[in-house]
């Protein structure tokens, strides 16, 4: 009797170290598991971030994307046309609200790579003028002012009242906050040499400022300087020359006009900007150079031109 309850008591004893040890191990793996819930919950947010940043430049170029896309149809008439009938298909579909202004603003894009300023213009417009434009996400606006900035210093015509079509347009560009921050006050885009040419040109066009031949200047400038290749400097320093011609700087417009030659002679040899007058003086360019000569000097462009031709042709070599 006394050796079963010896041994009941050593069972006993046995089932609770037992116990207590099993308990033990069970504690040991449930801080092992929290700590790889731990170590894991860790690794899943820093993937979700890198994720979500992922999404996030997804977001800022998937209508660069589009674009690209719709620059490739528009190589055709026939692209472009299609195209329209796609774009027209869905404009009923409120979901897609967003990516139809996307896609407005692809085509207004491709209608100007075809020449097609003015419809362009439109199609960049028809953006604007949405009521949700004030929320539109900030790198769709930024390319979206790329394009009007483009546009409007291609734009071709000049109304009854003598202002260039765009002239709205571009006053209302200078009203809008997040364009003058990234575009006129701000240094981005200082040394995008095709955006500083089309900023020269439109302050040409519609700047009423009496410094504008100087903000004009500094715009072709900075187009020069950053121009690659080589001969992409000669139309910018062409129209320093021009300023010069202007401002009644004959040397250093003769000085750029040798240099614009040098540096793209197909575009810019003297002796073919006198034979071909006509080829220039039919052009929009020349326009644009006949409206601010007068604004601002009151003088006739043609006379100043034909005369510098006449001197430049002498001197230097051409």
């Amino acid at each position: 009797m006394r050796l079963s309850e010896y041994v009941k008591v050593l069972i006993e004893q046995q089932l609770e170290k037992n116990q207590k040890e099993h308990f033990r191990e069970l504690q040991i793996s449930k801080f092992g598991l929290e700590s790889e819930v731990h170590k894991l919950t860790e690794q899943l947010q820093t993937l979700i971030s890198a994720q979500q940043k992922t999404l996030t430049e997804l977001n800022i170029y998937k209508w660069a994307i589009r674009f690209l896309f719709v620059l490739a149809l528009g190589g055709s008439i026939l692209g472009i046309l299609k195209y329209q009938d796609y774009l027209d298909s869905r404009i009923d579909n409120k979901v897609a609200a967003r990516a139809i202004k996307t896609d407005r603003l692809s085509l207004a894009a491709s209608q100007a790579y075809s020449g097609q300023w003015r419809r362009s213009l439109q199609l960049l417009d028809e953006i604007w003028r949405d009521p949700g434009f004030s929320s539109l996400d900030p790198n769709f606006k930024s390319f979206l002012f790329l394009n009007y900035v483009w546009v409007l210093g291609q734009v071709e015509g000049i109304l009854p009242d003598g202002s260039w079509v765009g002239t709205p347009e571009w006053k209302r560009l200078n009203e809008d906050p997040d364009f003058v921050r990234e575009f006129i006050t701000g240094n981005s885009w200082e040394h995008d040499s095709d955006l500083n040419n089309s900023l020269g040109f439109c302050t040409l066009k519609f700047s009423s400022s009496n410094d504008l031949l100087r903000i004009a200047r500094t715009y072709f400038q900075r187009a020069a300087n950053d121009a690659t290749p080589e001969q992409n400097k000669a139309p910018n320093i062409f129209a320093l020359a021009m300023i010069d011609l202007i401002e009644d700087n004959k040397k250093s417009a003769a000085e750029n006009m040798h240099k614009a030659e040098e540096l793209y002679p197909e575009d810019y040899l003297i002796s073919d900007r006198i034979t071909y007058r006509n080829t220039f003086v039919n052009s929009t360019e020349f326009q644009i150079w006949v409206g601010v000569t007068q604004r601002v000097k009151n003088k006739d462009f043609a006379k100043l031109y034909d005369q510098f031709l006449k001197d430049v042709s002498g001197s230097g070599t051409s």
